[in-house]
């Protein structure tokens, strides 16, 4: 057995990461694009609807009442999952118009945002835009991110808009990165 340790490995394999949503960059601005596969669209079979409409002169009331009852759920399944997939590319949108140094320069062009900050913009409660960013990604150019990237705690600089603690991290890599061995930086 070349791999001795598979057979007790119990964690299941990594699957790939597909992005809800395909943020673009061009000279026109910024393009969002649901990812219609991450959340397909659903429609009721024409087989049922036909069933519920030929029923009501043949079927008797419990069945017809079964196939209203499961009509009517499954209809608001479909409105449930539309809302959902209009709500995530509405996140998105907002975070793109919140975050356009990331889109321009990357991770370092990130800002401060917290999820007050785009649930204003939404007209919505913070515990919606929580709940709608829970396991989403958005590919960008600069890679596929998890759309709770985009919120962090930042730096106030003393300009309105003070910079991301993530995109200080990566300034303060770089600086340490390009400093001459010889002559450190100095903490200060």
């Amino acid at each position: 057995d070349p791999s001795p340790g598979a057979r007790y490995d119990t964690a299941p394999p990594a699957g790939a990461i597909i992005p809800d949503v395909y943020i673009s960059q061009d000279r026109d601005g910024t393009h969002i694009l649901a990812n219609r596969d991450a959340l397909p669209s659903l429609k009721l079979s024409s087989v049922c609807q036909e069933l519920a409409a030929a029923g009501r002169q043949s079927l008797d009331e419990k069945t017809n009442d079964y196939i209203r009852a499961n009509l009517k759920s499954a209809a608001q399944l479909i409105r449930d999952v539309d809302q959902r997939r209009t709500t995530v590319t509405r996140v998105a949108e907002a975070i793109a118009a919140a975050q356009p140094g990331f889109f321009r320069f990357g991770p370092a062009g990130l800002r401060r945002l917290g999820l007050d900050d785009i649930a204003g913009r939404l007209e919505v409660h913070p515990s919606t835009v929580s709940r709608t960013i829970i396991g989403k990604y958005m590919s960008t150019p600069f890679g596929v991110f998890e759309f709770r990237y985009f919120f962090s705690s930042g730096y106030d600089h003393g300009s309105s808009e003070g910079g991301a603690a993530t995109a200080v991290k990566q300034r303060l890599s770089e600086l340490i990165s390009a400093e001459d061995p010889r002559r450190p930086l100095s903490d200060q």
